[in-house]
C-alpha cells in the first residue's frame, strides 16, 4: 500500500547515506591509506567490504522500485544501436561468467536494430536480465544472447532473447515471476542472494518504454527472458 511504500522510501534514502561512507572509508583502508595490512586484517576488510557492497545493492533496488512506483522516473530516448548496447553489458559481466566457467554466445541482428531507448536504464535491464541467467545456471554450462527481429501486419518489433540452460522454473510458477519481492524456489535459490525486485522493476522499465518482458520455459531445461523493444520514440516522465 501508499503508506509502506513511502516507508521504504525514506528509509533507503536514509540507509545509502552511510552505507556510502562506509563504502570511502573501508575502501581507503583496502587502499593501504592507512598503512599496509597483516594477511588477516585484509581478509576481514575483503568480508567487511562485501558485506557493505550487498547491503547497498539492496538498498539501491529499494530506491529504484520506489521511484518507478511513484512515477519519479524520467526516461530519455534516443537512437541507439541495440547490438552495441548488448554487447556492452555482456562486457560488464565477463568476470563472472569466468568465475562460473560458463560460455555465453552473443549473436548480434544483422543489419540494422536501431531503437529508442533511455540508455541507463535499459542497459541496467539487459545486464539484470544477463546476470539471472548466469546465477542461476550451474558452473560450466552455456548462455546464449540473441538480438532478433520479427514482422507482424507490417510492424517490426526488435527483441533480444536470453536463454540459458540453468534450473529453470516449475510450471505453475512463472505467473508470480515479476511480482515485487518474488523469489522463486529452485535447486539455487538458497545461494544466490536477491532482493526480488529485479525483474519486478526490469519489466516496469519495459512497459514505461512501450516495449515488455516475457519468459517461457527453454525445451530441454532452462530458461528464455525475451525483452521487447518498441520502435517509435517515447518520451516517457
Amino acid at each position: 500500500n501508499k503508506s509502506k511504500d513511502e516507508f521504504i522510501s525514506i528509509a533507503s534514502h536514509q540507509l545509502r547515506t552511510p552505507a556510502t561512507g562506509v563504502k570511502q572509508y573501508i575502501g581507503m583502508l583496502k587502499e593501504g591509506f592507512f598503512g599496509e595490512l597483516s594477511p588477516d586484517q585484509a581478509n576481514i576488510i575483503e568480508k567487511a567490504y562485501e558485506s557493505n557492497e550487498r547491503q547497498l545493492h539492496i538498498v539501491n533496488d529499494l530506491l529504484k522500485v520506489a521511484q518507478v512506483d511513484d512515477g519519479r522516473i524520467v526516461l530519455n530516448p534516443i537512437g541507439i544501436d541495440l547490438n552495441q548496447l548488448v554487447a556492452k553489458s555482456i562486457a560488464e559481466l565477463e568476470t563472472k561468467f569466468a568465475e562460473h566457467a560458463q560460455t555465453l554466445t552473443f549473436k548480434p541482428l544483422e543489419g540494422s536494430a536501431k531503437v529508442f531507448v533511455d540508455v541507463d536504464t535499459v542497459r541496467m535491464v539487459m545486464e539484470n536480465i544477463i546476470d539471472n541467467a548466469s546465477k542461476y545456471t550451474p558452473r560450466g554450462r552455456s548462455i546464449d544472447v540473441t538480438v532478433r527481429e520479427k514482422f507482424n501486419k507490417g510492424k517490426r518489433t526488435v527483441y533480444v532473447e536470453v536463454a540459458d540452460r540453468g534450473v529453470g522454473i516449475a510450471e505453475g510458477e512463472a505467473v508470480g515471476l515479476f511480482k515485487k519481492f518474488s523469489r522463486l524456489p529452485n535447486e539455487l535459490s538458497t545461494t544466490v542472494g536477491g532482493t526480488g525486485l529485479g525483474l519486478y522493476w526490469a519489466k516496469k522499465i519495459m512497459l514505461l518504454h512501450g516495449g515488455d518482458i516475457q519468459y517461457r520455459q527453454r525445451r530441454g531445461g532452462g530458461s528464455i527472458f525475451t525483452v521487447l523493444f518498441p520502435q517509435e520514440v517515447r518520451n516517457v516522465v
